[in-house]
């Protein structure tokens, strides 16, 4: 799914330009799916997939598939409108889907809702999951909310150009509790001397930060720093410094990726896009772009995509939207050792955002959850399944991925294992 501010797009498969207006989606061969067409009136910002296959919209657009709507919609799979979704404001950059399917929404509005109930709740707010507005959820932010990362435990680590949350100061980063309010715990000192545009919240809960700051906590910072779970700097992170960063992405064996504008030097020859190595260093094997990227996506098959403001990307002709081949494949793999299972991940697939959810089907296309899966080395883990006696059976694993620019938009993988039950017991792994 790609959005944003244009009138065409370039179907790959057949080599032609498409009509489609500020949002399109694409087959993984990059051509159009022509049954999904429709078409926003104006600019797409982020974008959001829910667990039941439905999609978030926001941006500047006041109608959507011919329908009336202030900046916010849900869609179906076929691009259909929710006519019971209703909740919008104008101003919104980021939106994230919470595992109870409630949705959190950020931006530059100042009140948000549907025509008939608008809530002065500014700048960030919760929507329950048919669409309306959480009036216990006022975190009292003070300006813009431009990026949101979710952590495990519920609460979110958000960003943007604000000086106080919950009438407390916090210099355009904090983190806010499921319940809505400060997380005092979590203390970035005199912040960011600049916008943050990107963050993402590592597996062991180190938080990277990027944007366009020069200094944070006092400290130069260049636009990009990581922090320990409790906001201060973490110093063994490299001193790597892009400039202005507008996007992260994080791969699950640790990698960062990074897109915005950056210095040139010599020893980092990058200006669009770079990928470091989990200590912040350069990785000397990713080839260097020339041009400037707002938008990327580390996607379940290894490729990165990119957007920005571009004609060509190494050398290759290419309008504004691009993907790089993975240098290093994917690992993925759904895996059964007696009552549990184990989803491996490693390479260059996405790291998730959030909790996975393990999901049972006999007919392997009807799910049931069986419920989160916990974090371990290389993967994730659900212990206490009871497999079906002599009976085929289909498990699969689903996270949440985020991406876009300023993290503003969150993604959905996949992966689903065949497996049989059988009466008779292992002492190891058996399918």
């Amino acid at each position: 799914m790609v959005g944003g501010s244009f009138v065409s797009a370039h179907d790959w498969l057949s080599t032609t330009d498409k009509p489609r207006s500020n949002l399109v989606r694409l087959f993984a061969d990059h051509s159009i799916d022509d049954s999904f067409h429709p078409d926003p009136n104006n600019l797409v910002n982020a974008i959001a997939l829910q667990a039941d296959g439905r999609m978030l919209v926001a941006g500047a657009f006041t109608t959507i598939g011919g329908v009336g709507r202030a900046g916010l919609a849900r869609l179906a799979a076929d691009g259909s409108v929710d006519p019971g979704f209703d909740s919008g404001a104008q101003g919104i950059y980021a939106l994230a889907v919470q595992a109870d399917g409630s949705i959190l929404v950020g931006g530059c509005f100042t009140t948000i809702g549907s025509p008939a109930a608008s809530h002065a709740i500014p700048y960030l707010a919760r929507l329950h999951a048919d669409g309306s507005v959480d009036t216990g959820y006022v975190p009292n932010v003070d300006h813009c909310v431009h990026s949101i990362a979710l952590s495990s435990d519920g609460s979110a680590v958000i960003g943007g150009e604000f000086g106080t949350v919950g009438n407390m100061a916090r210099v355009r980063i904090a983190r806010v509790l499921a319940s809505g309010a400060l997380d005092t715990s979590f203390d970035p000192g005199s912040g960011a001397s600049g916008s943050v545009q990107a963050i993402v919240v590592q597996p062991d809960g180190k938080i990277l930060v990027g944007g366009e700051f020069d200094r944070f906590a006092g400290n130069a910072a260049g636009g990009l720093v990581r922090l320990a779970p409790s906001g201060t700097v973490d110093a063994g992170f490299a001193a790597f410094r892009p400039g202005s960063l507008v996007a992260l992405a994080l791969q699950a064996d640790g990698k960062v990726l990074a897109a915005g504008g950056f210095y040139m030097t010599a020893t980092l020859p990058y200006t669009g896009l770079i990928r470091m190595n989990a200590d912040g260093c350069g990785d000397a094997g990713f080839p260097a772009t020339d041009e400037f990227i707002q938008s990327l996506a580390a996607q379940a098959d290894g490729r990165v995509a990119m957007a920005g403001q571009f004609t060509a990307i190494l050398g290759q002709a290419r309008t504004n939207l691009a993907f790089l081949s993975a240098a290093q494949a994917p690992a993925e793999l759904l895996d059964r050792v007696g009552s549990a299972v184990i989803w491996h991940r490693s390479g260059s697939c996405p790291e998730l955002e959030s909790t996975p959810l393990l999901e049972f089907s006999v007919v392997g296309n009807l799910y049931a959850p069986l419920g989160p899966m916990h974090r371990i080395a290389a993967g994730w883990r659900y212990d206490g399944f009871a497999a079906p006696v002599a009976q085929n059976f289909f498990l699969r694993a689903r996270g949440a991925t985020s991406s876009g620019a300023f993290g503003s938009s969150a993604g959905l993988v996949a992966t689903t294992r065949w497996l049989f039950g059988s009466d008779e017991i292992f002492a190891g792994r058996f399918e």
